[in-house]
């Protein structure tokens, strides 16, 4: 059953239309694959096509997504570029083209978009921007204020990140870190 909630958080959301399923809840603990369970890293925006929160998002909110995901020689938040073809929208089944990382254009649905907010980092799709921009998607206010946060003036390499957080001991699970110390080169 749907049910239906109007909230205010001033300029940057005007309206929530509360609904439930996602492929991952939004703010649980991202667990992209049972071989990635990381500390701190969150889910936002994981949908797959059933029912989502539904909103109104500023543009001011929308723009600095985009200027995130494009990132810049001190900012880049991409994580787990696929190698293949891009993902379609699930809502709509269309492939999405967005300016990408670099100033290129890029399918969107390639790769992940990391968000680093104190001691949290939100893990989203790149297709966030296309589900929040045509169809809509309200992500939590948690994650909107995190985008506003940004300064793309800081040093942030999503993908060094990630792959620090796998190689140090963040991981839950002690036996795949044993596989990633094997594989560690030795000086």
């Amino acid at each position: 059953m749907n049910r239906t909630k109007v909230v205010s958080y001033g300029l940057h959301v005007q309206m929530i239309i509360l609904r439930i399923d996602m492929q991952y809840k939004d703010l649980s603990r991202y667990t992209r694959s049972n071989k990635e369970k990381l500390n701190n890293v969150i889910n936002i925006g994981w949908l797959n096509g059933s029912k989502y929160k539904v909103g109104i998002v500023s543009e001011e909110v929308l723009s600095k997504l985009k200027l995130i995901y494009k990132g810049n020689n001190k900012y880049s938040s991409e994580v787990n570029l696929l190698r293949g073809p891009s993902e379609k929208c699930k809502l709509c089944n269309e492939l999405i083209q967005e300016i990408g990382p670099g100033g290129g254009i890029s399918e969107l649905g390639c790769s992940e978009i990391w968000i680093k907010k104190n001691d949290r980092i939100y893990a989203s799709p790149s297709l966030i921007i296309h589900y929040i921009e045509e169809h809509k998607y309200q992500p939590p206010f948690e994650y909107v204020k995190a985008v506003l946060e940004v300064d793309l003036n800081n040093q942030f390499n999503a993908q060094q990140e990630k792959m620090s957080m796998l190689l140090n001991g963040t991981r839950e699970d002690k036996k795949k870190r044993r596989y990633f110390d094997f594989w560690k080169v030795k000086s």
